[in-house]
């Protein structure tokens, strides 16, 4: 896994999502107000997208579905700025109507299928801790 982008933190972000989803800041595990559930489903569905890219639409659609499309956006934008706020301003970017996910972000999902593709079996296994999300 790589680093981070440079942040005011300057720490080493990892996204595990084998066997539950957490995020680690240099190996322990975050809290605080960046993860509430939604906020951590933000970067989840980032990470988890084709070139970790999402229209703000479809965050909004996925997880405000029940609010304005103004409201939506107004708590979309509010869990942006304090993701941004605890993880640096490289962690989440805009692209247009669109939200990126920094490509140096840790995933655990991301290093098991490149093991699995290299054919590296016991890396593979040695990563692999559970089923995804469980």
């Amino acid at each position: 896994m790589t680093a981070v982008a440079p942040s005011s933190q300057d720490a080493r972000l990892v996204l595990h999502l084998l066997d539950g989803v957490r995020l680690a800041r240099n190996g322990a595990a975050v809290s605080g107000k960046a993860m509430q559930r939604r906020r951590l489903a933000i970067i989840v569905l980032l990470a988890r997208a084709p070139g970790r890219v999402l229209a703000r639409e479809r965050l909004l659609g996925v997880l405000w579905p029940e609010n304005s499309p103004e409201a939506g956006r107004r708590l979309l934008n509010e869990a942006v700025y304090i993701l941004r706020k605890e993880f640096g301003p490289y962690v989440i970017r805009t692209q247009g109507e669109a939200l990126a996910l920094d490509p140096e972000l840790g995933c655990d999902v991301d290093d098991f299928l490149a093991a699995v593709a290299a054919k590296d079996w016991a890396t593979a296994a040695a990563i692999y801790t559970g089923p995804f999300l469980g």
